[in-house]
């Protein structure tokens, strides 16, 4: 694994033996809260084991920062990486649904 670090959080790249980046997670950090805000691994590369690789290395991470939290947030209807966390030991504390809206303008637009 490798991290690459800055003030505000952290980014974790998951390695496949030939050296290549199959995936990655962006992990906000406020007052010992992690959060991690994305983590994925590119399609071809799903289904080794890399995402289990990649949350571990941000556990311990957070472990090693002695991080007061660690969460990391999906949609309700997101069963698949679900299955995944709960496989890693994590559990669910809440679950919410999110409605996007948009205001359509009453001003012409230039195409």
């Amino acid at each position: 694994d490798q991290l690459l670090s800055s003030d505000r959080g952290r980014r974790f790249d998951v390695l496949a033996d030939d050296g290549s980046v199959v995936g990655a997670a962006i992990v906000g950090i406020d007052d010992g809260m992690w959060d991690i805000h994305l983590a994925g691994i590119v399609s071809g590369a799903q289904r080794r084991g890399y995402y289990r690789s990649l949350i571990r290395s941000v556990e311990r991470a957070a472990l090693a920062a002695s991080a007061v939290n660690l969460v990391i947030s999906t949609q309700t209807h997101n069963i698949a990486v679900q299955r995944a966390w709960a496989s890693l030991g994590w559990r669910p504390v809440s679950a919410v649904d999110t409605v996007h809206l948009r205001r359509r303008s009453s001003a012409p637009v230039n195409r």
